[in-house]
């Protein structure tokens, strides 16, 4: 689900005031939202505010006893606008003005659209009139103005006023669907609307690695529907839907069940992944080979040779069949001594430029120590001063003074938090020591997350 953030909100009665300014400026690319209510005969005829924006007057409505009407900003607003300024059909004897500022999910275009509104009037119950989104990850939003007061319903956010007599409350809807939002405890009757707002995600276009690059070759790009409307293509044939099942582990990862189907052969699988409101995903996820590299014969048993020449002679059938000769010439282009059986004789002299100290004709090593060779991080082993960044949610800088929080998922388990926490290194780097447990599987997803910034998502595919 997507992120939707209640910045601030400002609200009056007073049947003179015209205006109202929210507490501080409007933040960059934020929405605003709200409702009035006014007497009977009466209509909210335009909003605006003191940067000159301009805002949708929709759902409006008179009962006869009292009129309410609900109203959006036309697009995200940029220039940072602090009062809202409403004009009516003529002077009001009542004049009740809600208005609510929300931080839309990152990556938000600024096409506002309202996805379905209802109206309630005189409602002596706990729930508003149903509406229909058709589009996911809406905002929802209502608000109520009681003849008495109202709390906010179970399964929905404080917007502002709770429990007075203008309460506003809001939700994220995550799918299309009917929608009937809730009060808690009324006091009295109330008015008012409530809707859904949608805001499109930006389109995004994501850079993909040439033929050379992946070392690989691929199809036509043909992605066949089911699920994720996700598709494969195998060591170059064309793109067609993988028999492993997808399942969502969390915080947007996913995988694709393995099975003999997938991996029967030879070269590059490829995988080119899309979904209803989220970008692509391509990638190359596995190379399929001819032996089992965790196999110690690598798959291959008995392998039949025949030596017909060594550099262009002949070779002599040995004195055993089946056992070749071997006769050794010469060392670093030195004659090679032979004992009395014909076996070649070898000396060490030194190790490391340092005379061998023999006993007994045989020879004394002590190993001091073995250099770490250069490897991967390993399965089921520890390793410290694992490093990522933490980039703005607003700006997607690296940010610094993030209290980063890490969670990982082992081979598509649910994720949990890892044994230690982050620590920042300096200009938005941070760095986590992984425990032996946090790496306990082939595949390991790790994801960071912190206040105001965006999340890190990174994938680890460790050595056995």
């Amino acid at each position: 689900m997507v992120d939707w953030t209640h910045t601030q909100g400002a609200q009056d009665s007073a049947a003179g005031n015209t205006s109202v300014s929210f507490l501080a400026a409007v933040a960059s690319g934020a929405v605003v939202v709200g409702a009035v209510l006014l007497g009977t005969g009466l209509t909210l005829t335009n909003v605006t505010d003191d940067k000159s924006n301009a805002y949708t007057i929709f759902e409006s409505h008179d009962d006869g006893g009292l009129y309410t009407a609900a109203f959006r900003s036309n697009g995200l607003l940029t220039n940072g606008p602090t009062t809202l300024t409403y004009t009516t059909s003529a002077a009001p004897g009542t004049f009740w003005k809600v208005q609510d500022e929300f931080a839309p999910p990152t990556g938000a275009t600024g096409a506002v659209s309202v996805d379905g509104s209802s109206s309630s009037f005189a409602d002596a119950g706990t729930s508003f009139n149903s509406f229909t989104t058709t589009l996911s990850d809406d905002l929802v939003y209502a608000v109520a103005m009681v003849s008495g007061t109202a709390t906010h319903g179970a399964g929905f956010n404080v917007a502002q006023g709770d429990n007075t007599a203008r309460m506003a409350e809001w939700g994220i809807q995550a799918t299309a669907a009917t929608v009937t939002m809730t009060t808690g405890a009324n006091g009295g009757n109330f008015w008012g609307p409530a809707f859904g707002i949608h805001v499109a995600a930006v389109a995004t276009t994501k850079s993909r690695k040439t033929l050379s690059q992946i070392g690989g070759r691929v199809g036509s790009r043909q992605p066949q529907g089911w699920g994720l409307e996700n598709g494969q293509v195998k060591n170059g044939a064309a793109f067609a839907a993988p028999a492993g099942a997808v399942t969502e582990i969390a915080n947007g990862w996913y995988q694709v069940a393995g099975n003999a189907t997938d991996t029967n052969t030879l070269g590059d699988i490829l995988l080119h992944a899309t979904a209803t409101s989220a970008d692509p995903s391509d990638m190359v996820v596995a190379q399929v080979v001819a032996f089992d590299p965790r196999n110690a014969n690598l798959g291959i048993s008995n392998v039949s040779a025949n030596v017909a020449q060594w550099n262009g002679t002949n070779v002599a059938a040995p004195a055993t069949a089946g056992i070749p000769d071997v006769n050794t010439k010469n060392y670093n282009n030195v004659a090679a001594a032979t004992d009395a059986n014909n076996l070649p004789k070898v000396d060490v002299e030194d190790i490391a430029a340092v005379a061998v100290n023999t006993a007994v004709a045989q020879i004394g090593v002590n190993v001091v120590s073995v250099a770490a060779g250069a490897t991967n991080i390993k399965k089921n082993i520890a390793t410290n001063g694992f490093m990522f960044v933490m980039t703005d949610s607003t700006t997607h800088a690296p940010k610094t003074g993030v209290v980063v929080s890490a969670t990982r998922s082992i081979d598509g388990a649910a994720f949990a938090a890892t044994t230690n926490a982050p620590t920042e290194v300096g200009v938005g780097w941070y760095t986590i020591n992984l425990s032996a447990a946090d790496l306990n599987g082939n595949h390991i997803a790790l994801r960071f997350t912190g206040t105001a910034a965006d999340d890190t998502d990174v994938e680890i595919v460790t050595q056995p």
